[in-house]
Formats: C-alpha cells, sequence, structure tokens
C-alpha cells in the first residue's frame, strides 16, 4: 500500500510541476497576443531587445502560436538594427534550453502515464528498427533546422520513442543554434522565407 501512495504522490507532484510550467507559457505567449513584435521594439529598447528575446525564444517551440511569434519577434529584431549573428545566437541557445526542457518533461510525463498508455507507446515504438533508430538524430537535425514549424512536434515523438536524453541533445542543440541564425542572417539581409 506505501508504494502505490508515494507512486500517487509522484504522479501528483509531476501533474502539478507540468500544470505550473503550462501556465507559465500560456500567460507570457498571452501577452504576445496584446502587443505585436513592432511595439515591443519600441517599449524594449535595444538593450532589453536581446533579453526579451531570450524570454520569447525559450518558449518558440512549444506551440504553433509560440513558434509564429518567435519566428516574428527573431525577425523583427534582427531588422532591426540589432546584429544578426547575436540575435541568432541569443536565440538559439534559449530555443535549444526550452527544447531540451520540454524533453525533459516529456519524458517524465510518459512515465506519468498509467500502464495501458505506457504499453501502447513501447508497441508503437518497437514497429521502428535498428536503421530507423539510427537517423533519429539526423531527422531531428533537419527538421529542427530547417522547418519552421514548433519543436514540439519533434521533441514529443522522441518522448515517445524513449530515445536516450543523451543522444538527442546534439542534433537539438545544433538544429535550434542553425535555424536562429540562419532565420536571423537572412531577415537581415532582407530575405525571408516564411
Amino acid at each position: 500500500m506505501k508504494g502505490k501512495s508515494a507512486k500517487q504522490k509522484n504522479l501528483i507532484k509531476n501533474l502539478i510541476i507540468i500544470a505550473i510550467i503550462i501556465l507559465l507559457i500560456v500567460g507570457f505567449l498571452s501577452l504576445l497576443f496584446f502587443w505585436s513584435p513592432e511595439e515591443l521594439v519600441k517599449k524594449l529598447g535595444v538593450q532589453n531587445a536581446y533579453l526579451f528575446l531570450f524570454f520569447i525564444s525559450f518558449f518558440g517551440g512549444f506551440s504553433a502560436w509560440g513558434s509564429v511569434s518567435f519566428i516574428a519577434t527573431l525577425i523583427t529584431f534582427a531588422t532591426s538594427g540589432l546584429n544578426p549573428l547575436f540575435v541568432g545566437i541569443t536565440a538559439g541557445t534559449s530555443l535549444f534550453m526550452g527544447d531540451l526542457l520540454m524533453l525533459y518533461l516529456g519524458g517524465k510525463g510518459i512515465k506519468a502515464l498509467d500502464k495501458k498508455w505506457d504499453n501502447r507507446l513501447q508497441k508503437f515504438s518497437k514497429k521502428f528498427s535498428k536503421k530507423t533508430m539510427l537517423l533519429i538524430p539526423f531527422i531531428t537535425f533537419f527538421y529542427i533546422a530547417f522547418v519552421p514549424l514548433p519543436n514540439d512536434i519533434m521533441i514529443a515523438f522522441i518522448a515517445i520513442m524513449h530515445y536516450p536524453y543523451k543522444k538527442a541533445v546534439v542534433p537539438i542543440i545544433l538544429g535550434d543554434y542553425v535555424f536562429a541564425i540562419l532565420v536571423a542572417i537572412l531577415a537581415s539581409q532582407g530575405i525571408l522565407l516564411f
């Protein structure tokens, strides 16, 4: 009986942590609904722009709406006179920190699922061969670096696959840096792909 109550307490603790993080994300992203990136640049000034970009980037890959806001803010700051390389490095650093947090929380969330769902996810991940598992780092890098969709799609896939956290870190970091720097430099040159 003690083992079951400890497991329930751990599950409740994990769910509370996830709920708090989700509430913070929703609250922060709600601010972007009321102010456009251009208004934010005017209100913040250049000195605070990098800090603001850091926070926006942290939450940028969490959802479709966050991804659009992140890309719009990144483009706005890159074209507003800030150094595009520093803009890309700042955004990439924060973006990979947010992605790694999501991967960690996704792994914890999957562990919190009941056995029925965990068994289904295990069956799903076993359908992929070892050759496919070797491609996951390349697919992860390509998706995160060149696809302007929320990173949480790839992060969720990696978590569901029970892919080792340590093996996923490098492609996520490299992909986030390439994406952010590429968007910032292209935007500063007047080339907008999205």
